[in-house]
């Protein structure tokens, strides 16, 4: 390969990282979830970031804080692409629930990965330590879940497959009200509820 040659390559090839690269992971990704386009390998070392839940149960309509960071204060990371996946569904590579940004953290954007919003990326090429969402289950959805995240630390680097602990369904009550009948009765005056205990004692 001649200089002039090698040279359109590599001005080619940092423009296709910068394109792809600022704005989040592409939904070629989805799957996978390794970037497109990167030009460095996957890190097989012990991973310098980590994956928390705020809870490791969750309810209907109940979110969870989502928090990835860094766990030496001089390795921070440019960009991530978060998914909620199923470990005990028929397709685990299909994200399950709903991921929704937080004002004032670092800015990122939810993804469509299968046709649905359980996916989440870094909007900007800035080094964070660490970012926060919030992460809603499906209704009715009582399977395993856990959070997997690939970090990217460098145009030439980057780690996958960096897990959370695993989040279960809680059988307790709900978050939420369960009926506009109950938020009825608590309502009525308490002359008309003396009256009904008064008929059934």
């Amino acid at each position: 390969m001649s200089g002039i040659q090698y040279g359109v390559y590599a001005l080619l090839l940092k423009l296709s990282v910068t394109v792809a690269f600022p704005f989040g992971a592409s939904h070629q990704a989805c799957g996978h979830m390794k970037p497109v386009g990167h030009p460095g390998v996957e890190n097989k070392s012990p991973a310098p970031y980590r994956v928390l839940v705020s809870h490791n149960t969750y309810y209907d309509g109940h979110s969870l804080n989502v928090t990835l960071m860094s766990v030496e204060t001089d390795v921070k990371f440019r960009g991530f692409l978060l998914q909620a996946r199923c470990r005990t569904c028929a397709y685990p590579t299909v994200p399950v629930g709903v991921f929704r940004t937080i004002r004032g953290q670092p800015p990122a954007r939810v993804m469509n990965c299968f046709n649905t919003i359980a996916a989440i990326t870094q909007l900007s090429k800035i080094p964070k330590e660490r970012v926060v969402v919030t992460w809603t289950p499906p209704d009715n959805f009582d399977k395993d879940v856990h959070m997997r995240v690939t970090f990217v630390e460098s145009r030439m680097s980057y780690w996958g497959n960096v897990i959370s602990e695993t989040i279960t369904r809680n059988n307790g009550p709900p978050t939420r009200p369960q009926s506009t009948t109950t938020e009825a009765i608590t309502t009525q005056p308490t002359t008309t509820y003396t009256r009904d205990i008064t008929v059934y004692t």
